[in-house]
């Protein structure tokens, strides 16, 4: 706030800023400042008039909200990397649960072949049995 207030051109005296002036500045400053602070709720339980807020408190509550909402940020981003890297082990594992189960399906497929010509061999050699015992019974 002070670089903007003090950053007239000192050279220029046409254009130098009179006391009234500098002091309407800094109250349309505080006033923004003051409504950012309700907006975020700063200010809720408390009733304050925009001349009795001190800028240098405003600023350092405004620097305050800042740094914790960059920690709290940074806390979010390592939550965040966590849960991805949890997820990318769950997608892996999810991958390999994926190749078992297609190996696994592939596995039942040539069992059921195997069980269908163990069928087809039990029912012709139930067949061949009957034949062998119709014979034993014509030759008794």
């Amino acid at each position: 706030m002070k670089v903007t207030l003090d950053d007239s051109d000192s050279s220029s005296n046409a254009s130098e800023s009179t006391d009234e002036e500098n002091k309407e500045k800094m109250k349309a400053m505080t006033t923004t400042l003051s409504q950012v602070f309700k907006d975020a709720a700063s200010f809720s339980d408390k009733k304050v008039s925009d001349e009795e807020i001190d800028p240098e408190e405003l600023c350092a509550k405004l620097l305050k909200k800042s740094v914790d909402l960059s920690k709290e940020n940074k806390g979010l981003n390592e939550k965040l990397l966590l849960i991805q890297s949890e997820k990318d082990e769950v997608m892996f594992k999810l991958q390999e649960s994926f190749n078992n189960i297609k190996q696994l399906e592939e596995e039942i497929s040539r069992l059921v072949t195997t069980i269908n010509s163990l069928e087809l061999d039990y029912g012709k050699a139930l067949d061949k049995i009957k034949s062998i015992e119709t014979i034993l019974d014509i030759t008794k």
